[in-house]
């Protein structure tokens, strides 16, 4: 997916110092992009059923972590497919997993478009936003 400029990018985290980092990241490229944060699965599919029955609108990005507490990645990323959302826009993995269980897995989900071992940074942002 291109990088739309600003964009709106929804974080899936709960580690609240990655989210700040990545926030700033992402505003460093493009400060006029508008991040959201949530800690776990089970509120970033709240937040998406809400702005999508509110403004139809949708994250153009959305950056996911695998180990969470609630509802982890994994259960976020079935969620998400059986509520029709993958096509809606880019899910990529962030994660700090080294397991090759999880890596294999990334791989073979329709969902996600991308793995990234955290941490994220300004090459892999420019990376995934303008190539």
């Amino acid at each position: 997916m291109a990088f739309c400029n600003p964009a709106q990018v929804l974080i899936i985290d709960d580690d609240e110092i990655n989210n700040f980092i990545v926030e700033r990241l992402i505003h460093r490229l493009s400060p006029e992009s508008e991040v959201i944060a949530c800690t776990n699965g089970a509120e970033a599919l709240g937040f998406l059923e809400k702005t999508v029955s509110k403004d139809n609108s949708f994250p153009d990005f959305i950056f996911l972590d695998l180990r969470m507490p609630v509802l982890d990645g994994w259960g976020f990323l079935d969620e998400y497919q059986k509520r029709g959302f993958q096509k809606q826009c880019s899910v990529i993995i962030l994660t700090s997993s080294i397991f090759r269980y999880d890596i294999d897995r990334a791989h073979e989900h329709v969902v996600p478009t991308q793995l990234i071992s955290k941490p994220l940074t300004l090459d892999h942002l420019r990376d995934l936003f303008w190539t």
